[in-house]
């Protein structure tokens, strides 16, 4: 228990560069960095955490023993300490485990959204408020779409995206066009590292297939994820560039396919492109 309160405080300390991310969605960046700590411990224990922050629902032991590949009775001993921390909580009624509430309290400790994602975030409301649909704002981090901001609708929609929420960029609109705009060879590296894992009966998992999408996005300066990331989603996307005119995230609109269809995007395109105009002109970047 000592062990993992001093990691987190040593965490804070160390590792505040990651400033858009929380804690507990770090996942692939903090597993990298921790595969170089002698202490095993700390490694299993954000094992445990990263996996737990990938289910909505309550895990039981022997759910994450199975998964993680670790011993039932190791498992436990875990939880128990991170229980007495406030980092997990079990619920009486089923004996199953959730992510506590001192997990939300140290995250907000971190400088989520200073700098670029406070800069941008007015701006996507606005957009938010001219559309009256999800507006999301991503980046590519460790081969993932991370999410870095999410304003929503004011139109009742259930979508299962969340700020630190990552995904396969070959499936979602925010991720193709990202990849569009990259170098070739950097795709190669991501689609050979990752695959194309299928999400939705719509999503593209023939290489062949994908690249002659990036290429029509490229083209059009616009992505669409028609119900590849999730059934019943339409999202459309756009680039935004840094001042070497570089990719360096994407912003999105995301709704119903009832809403979203092909005599809308038009205007949601335009939509877009007109934020990512003001965007980079509040951020003093010069477009080529």
């Amino acid at each position: 228990m000592n062990k993992i309160f001093f990691y987190c405080h040593f965490f804070l300390d160390n590792l505040k560069f990651f400033c858009f991310i929380r804690i507990v969605s770090f996942n692939k960046m903090v597993f990298l960095y921790m595969k170089q700590l002698p202490n095993n411990s700390i490694f299993r224990a954000f094992r445990i955490l990263f996996f737990m922050a990938e289910h909505t629902s309550d895990l039981g032991i022997t759910e994450i023993a199975n998964a993680l590949g670790i011993h039932k009775s190791t498992i436990y001993r875990f939880l128990a300490s991170m229980e007495q921390l406030g980092v997990v909580q079990q619920n009486p009624e089923t004996n199953k485990y959730r992510l506590g509430l001192a997990l939300f309290e140290l995250g907000n400790r971190v400088p989520i959204k200073r700098g670029l994602v406070d800069k941008i975030h007015p701006h996507l409301e606005n957009l938010a408020q001219q559309v009256h649909e999800i507006v999301n704002l991503a980046g590519l981090f460790h081969n993932e779409v991370l999410y870095l901001d999410k304003i929503e609708a004011h139109r009742r929609i259930q979508i299962k995206t969340f700020i630190g929420f990552h995904v396969p960029p070959h499936c979602a609109a925010l991720g193709k066009v990202i990849l569009a705009f990259m170098n070739p060879s950097d795709v190669d590296h991501i689609l050979d590292e990752e695959g194309l894992p299928k999400r939705t009966e719509k999503t593209i998992t023939d290489r062949s297939l994908l690249l002659r999408e990036l290429e029509k996005i490229r083209t059009r300066h616009y992505a669409i994820d028609d119900e590849e990331f999730e059934e019943g989603l339409r999202c459309v996307a756009v680039p935004l560039f840094d001042m070497q005119d570089n990719i360096m995230a994407s912003i999105s609109i995301s709704g119903p396919t009832a809403r979203i269809h092909r005599k809308t995007i038009p205007k949601l395109v335009e939509a877009l492109n007109n934020t990512v105009d003001i965007i980079q002109k509040s951020l003093k970047f010069e477009r080529v």
